[in-house]
């Protein structure tokens, strides 16, 4: 019998989709669900989840997909279905609720609350029975309905307690402006939890936090920690040399199950590459180690491949399950390498680690190579297996791939444009900085409306969400035209970026008790409006649009940015002091705000050969505090947007480069060694 599609089936969201199909009469977020519950006088079962999400999945087999338990849902509830990625804003309230109710979050979240959406209840996975002391569906289906009918006034009463003590979590109380003091204090936390065997931080399940990375870089610059480089460069060779890393396709999974970054968690998030191609990039800028440049090119060569639209804008992410088997895309029977590469096969089940057994669920195998650093001439032999793993590509193309989420997010595609022009420097390859021009420019002429500054948050397939933009659209977006401008130079991504965080100031910013708002003063009004500080997988969008903003206010001081960065510092002062590591990217912001700045000027001169070696000499190590200004020798573009460069000329038609610091500019540079010497 061929099942009616639920309303679901007019969404844009793939998650929303792969239920569409579901007995349980799903909704979307929207008024005509909770105008319903309160007509039949239901409670309302919010289910939260994402495409790429393993556990979603099982949920969806073991009880969305039962004809018994949807009728028991749809006869106990109105059920709305959310996209977490497409409705961060509601994921961040409910996923307080979760936390706050039930001591832990993830997803699938699930969230039973009134027909007004206060929640009483919350939880994570539900096993279609109860077992092992985890509640099931049926037990919860019939528990609630009872409840409702019984006690309803009870569960008001507690949904009203609980909406009381959320809006009590935002009640910051300033301190006084952080001092560089937070970061030595960050970087000892992070020493206590690093992983001197494997690498990483904790235990396991272990996630790439790349935050901790590239504040312990920054760190190690300005301090001279040698502790702090050690850790970075120890957790960037045990990532890439571990199962975590796909070897044959280039790109990372999502964490490790266990503390040796042997066997993933296998979806691909955009996030995650563009997080640890930034940490790569700058390990390669710190150190010179060839493996982490290898390891970044491999990074964009994967995404540009296989995850950005041939318009320019970047898909969300990669499904871990494929045939309805974690995992099974990525895994090799030791049979299967020997079948495919035949007298090569010894050496290379060596290299990876490849059991007849598996390493991973028998006979299975993710390979990985971190016991194996180097041959006896001391050259690493991962270049001889490149052959053979490009076979095996070959190969694996053959087989079923994994859902790709197809939309299009903005505050992701920001990271990656960041990601990618920074890489395009560091590396010298124009290739990348083409596909982050291109994302950029689709971002630009899809979903920002440039005559109020608006950004959307997502688009697929052409259909652009309704969806306001969110702080994190704008903050990550700013920092993909910064490094972006540093990259191609083209005055343009510099002036929206001015222009949006003037907007994201204007409509985000809380000018009562300082910090952002997730969501701006227009957007969709919700139970609760919440300030995000933490930085967990991705920074927050606090810590990025501090870290932009104390970028952009070294450009142009008529903005006035540094009022609001001082106040959002203080606002958040007493929660950095009691768990700095949490804050490691909010920390790079207060690194780059009141470290010392360096604003390198480049006028350009009548011969570009000129030009270019001075750009070379500028962008040469790992300058963390460092900008980049090119004046074009023909047009004043750039005295607009930064006034203060008036004054930084090209003499006689020769470039000249000088360093400003607080709008002080050092003397004209000519050459190339001059201007390394005066950075360093």
């Amino acid at each position: 019998m061929q099942r009616v599609p639920n309303r679901l089936i007019n969404e844009a969201s793939p998650y929303l989709l792969q239920h569409a199909n579901n007995p349980v009469d799903w909704y979307p977020w929207g008024q005509e669900a909770f105008d319903t519950a309160k007509e039949q006088n239901k409670p309302v079962f919010l289910s939260i989840g994402y495409s790429a999400c393993h556990w979603c999945h099982v949920m969806e087999k073991q009880s969305f997909e039962d004809e018994e338990i949807a009728e028991l849902m749809n006869s106990t509830f109105i059920n709305i279905k959310v996209d977490r990625e497409e409705r961060p804003d509601i994921d961040s309230i409910y996923m307080r609720v979760t936390q706050l109710i039930s001591g832990s979050g993830g997803w699938p979240m699930t969230v039973v609350m009134t027909p007004d959406a206060i929640p009483f209840y919350a939880g994570t996975y539900f096993p279609k029975e109860s077992m092992g002391g985890r509640m099931g569906m049926r037990e919860l289906c019939m528990r609630v309905k009872g409840l409702w009918q019984e006690k309803n006034s009870e569960l008001v009463d507690s949904a009203a307690d609980i909406l009381n003590h959320l809006r009590q979590t935002d009640n910051y109380v300033a301190g006084s402006l952080p001092t560089l003091g937070f970061s030595r204090k960050c970087a000892e936390n992070l020493s206590q939890s690093f992983d001197s065997v494997n690498g990483g931080f904790g235990t396991k399940p272990k996630f790439p936090i790349a935050s901790n990375l590239l504040f312990l870089l920054r760190y190690w610059k300005r301090d001279g920690s040698d502790t702090s480089l050690d850790m970075v460069v120890q957790t960037l060779k045990a990532m890439r040399r571990g199962g975590m890393y796909d070897h044959v396709g280039g790109g990372f999974h999502r964490y490790s199950t266990d503390e040796r970054w042997l066997v993933p968690h296998f979806e691909k998030m955009l996030y995650d590459q563009a997080a640890l191609l930034f940490a790569y990039i700058e390990g390669y800028e710190a150190t010179g180690n060839a493996e982490f440049a290898q390891t970044a090119g491999e990074i964009a060569d994967y995404v540009i491949g296989k995850m950005q639209l041939p318009d320019g804008g970047f898909y969300s992410a990669e499904d871990a399950d494929s045939e309805g088997e974690e995992g099974k895309f990525y895994l090799w029977t030791k049979q299967e390498i020997i079948d495919a590469l035949g007298q090569d096969a010894e050496p290379f089940v060596k290299y990876f680690n490849i059991k007849e057994s598996g390493n991973f669920i028998e006979p299975n195998n993710p390979l990985h190579n971190n016991n194996i650093l180097h041959i006896s001439n001391g050259e690493s032999i991962s270049a001889n297996m490149v052959p053979m793993l490009k076979k095996l590509s070959t190969l694996r193309e053959q087989r079923v791939h994994p859902m790709l989420d197809d939309k299009i997010l903005t505050d992701w595609n920001g990271f990656m444009i960041a990601a990618l022009a920074k890489a395009s420097v560091v590396l010298q390859r124009n290739d990348l900085l083409e596909a982050a021009r291109k994302a950029a420019d689709f971002i630009i002429d899809k979903l920002l409306d440039k005559s109020a500054w608006i950004l959307k948050h997502c688009i697929r397939q052409g259909r652009i969400s309704e969806t306001a933009g969110m702080l994190d659209d704008y903050a990550y977006f700013i920092w993909g035209l910064i490094e972006l401008y540093e990259a191609c130079f083209i005055p343009k991504y510099l002036e929206i970026a001015l222009s949006l965080a003037e907007h994201t100031i204007v409509h985000f910013y809380d000018e009562i008790t300082g910090g952002f708002y997730l969501t701006a003063d227009y957007s969709e009004k919700l139970i609760f409006r919440s300030k995000e500080i933490f930085d967990g997988a991705i920074p927050s969008g606090n810590s990025v649009a501090l870290y932009v903003l104390s970028i952009l206010s070294k450009i142009k001081p008529e903005n006035n940015f540094d009022e609001v960065i001082n106040n959002t510092f203080k606002t958040f002062s007493r929660n950095i002091a009691s768990n700095p590591s949490g804050f490691s990217f909010l920390l790079c912001a207060l690194e780059r705000y009141l470290g010392e700045s360096m604003e390198i000027v480049i006028a350009s001169g009548e011969d570009n050969l000129d030009t270019q070696k001075l750009l070379q000499a500028a962008r040469t190590g790992f300058v963390p505090n460092r900008m980049i200004l090119l004046k074009d020798y023909k047009n004043d573009n750039l005295i607009k947007i930064a006034p203060y460069t008036a004054s930084c000329i090209a003499i006689d038609g020769k470039a000249r480069a000088y360093i400003c610091r607080n709008f002080s500019c050092s003397e004209p540079v000519q050459e190339a060694e001059g201007l390394i010497k005066l950075i360093n």
